[in-house]
């Protein structure tokens, strides 16, 4: 089996996300089945600011062998304002301030891109589509490469250089279907080899550890959970002005719970409680005592917490209007939709007074999740998936 690079903006343990957890996923999979996996990243942990948080140099961490490059400089504290207009018509955008955006916007390590030119060996994965390592990297090197875009409608994705990003790439990973639609009408990538593979979810074990008072407090009544950052585009002031306000209606000693790194704070009532990061031990308490998982995301190309929850015996209520989570949700029959203030209310209102309803629920979507994302099966589609792409490269 050939050697693996991942070139990913940041990686660790601590690192919380959907696209940083599932590329340590699949590399930790990859090495536990034998597979030399390497990865290159930067020493941040948080993709706002890249501001240094990990050692440079090289590491080692559940078999994977990690080299982190520090950042030459970090995001420019106006990069959200000094760009707003610009992405206001990303399609009619200028080539060059395109290019300074994906260079302000980061993580800006020329030692980094200097490390994915001397890849001498295996396939190199870029993860995601949209920071600088891939926008650059891709053509750095001569190696077969395989791109997991985590895809989405965001204007960014409009900006006139990802064509040929998309396109300089040897194979493709979609996490569903609805991603690769999204990405196939964007670029002429169908003739490109591609799986649609999804995120492999490793079996649960029990994990110990320490309990905080503010997570013991939290799980100590019924409440609705939301994991991941919080933040407006996902949501999050969506989902607590939405539960704030239909209080009259919903069973009055219901809470609804964030846990995830802060990106975006705002003011909530006493019945919202934001609990910012959490260990994994606790995060595996919230998931046990959590009424139902609620997903508000506008935008993701997969929906991992989904999965979770469903591991669990968990039901999940969806925003309809994220296409990724929602077909999850449409093809396992593991939850609910809502649409707007008032399928909201319904929803809550149906899944927090009927305890059968959301077993039979949660129950749909953990099959479901057993059978079609479990890690062992997603990685022996991932090994073929790799093998292809890099015997069509050694073709060419």
């Amino acid at each position: 089996m050939t050697s693996v690079t991942y070139v990913v903006p940041r990686y660790g343990e601590e690192v919380v996300g959907g696209a940083e957890s599932a590329s340590r996923t699949l590399a930790e999979a990859l090495a536990a089945r034998g597979v030399e996996v390497s990865v290159i990243t930067t020493t941040a942990r948080d993709y706002s600011t890249w501001a240094p948080h990990y050692q440079a140099g090289e590491s080692v961490l559940n078999g994977v062998r990690i080299e982190r490059f520090d950042v030459d400089r970090e995001r420019p504290s106006n990069f959200d304002r000094h760009y707003r207009r610009l992405l206001a018509h990303p399609k009619t955008a200028d080539y060059e301030e395109a290019k300074a955006l994906i260079w302000d916007q980061g993580p800006d390590s020329r030692r980094l891109l200097e490390a994915i030119s001397q890849i001498e060996d295996g396939v190199v994965v870029f993860y995601p589509y949209l920071y600088l390592p891939t926008v650059e990297g891709v053509a750095l090197t001569s190696r077969p490469k395989i791109m997991h875009p985590a895809a989405h409608d965001e204007a960014i994705i409009d900006l006139p250089l990802f064509p040929q990003v998309f396109t300089g790439i040897d194979g493709i990973v979609y996490q569903t279907r609805a991603e690769r639609g999204f990405v196939e009408g964007r670029f002429k990538v169908g003739h490109i080899p591609s799986v649609d593979l999804g995120m492999g979810v490793p079996e649960l074990t029990e994990v110990v550890g320490e309990i905080s008072d503010r997570v013991r407090s939290a799980v100590s009544g019924r409440f609705i959970l939301t994991l991941g950052r919080l933040d407006r585009m996902k949501g999050s002031k969506m989902a607590a002005h939405f539960f704030e306000s239909a209080l009259d209606v919903i069973p009055s000693d219901l809470r609804l719970v964030f846990a995830g790194p802060i990106a975006e704070s705002f003011e909530v009532g006493e019945r919202v409680v934001l609990l910012d990061r959490v260990s994994e031990v606790e995060r595996q308490l919230l998931l046990q005592r959590c009424e139902f998982l609620l997903s508000p995301s506008f935008h993701e190309s997969f929906g991992l917490v989904i999965l979770e929850a469903w591991q669990f015996g968990k039901a999940v209520l969806v925003n309809k209007g994220c296409e990724a989570t929602a077909e999850l949700v449409a093809k396992s029959g593991g939850g609910v939709l809502f649409e707007d203030f008032g399928s909201f209310v319904a929803a809550i209102s149906v899944l927090t007074e009927d305890g059968e309803l959301r077993g039979q629920l949660g129950q749909l979507g953990k099959a479901y999740g057993e059978d079609r994302y479990q890690l062992s099966r997603v990685i022996d589609r991932y090994l073929d998936f790799i093998d292809i792409v890099s015997s069509s490269h050694r073709d060419n």
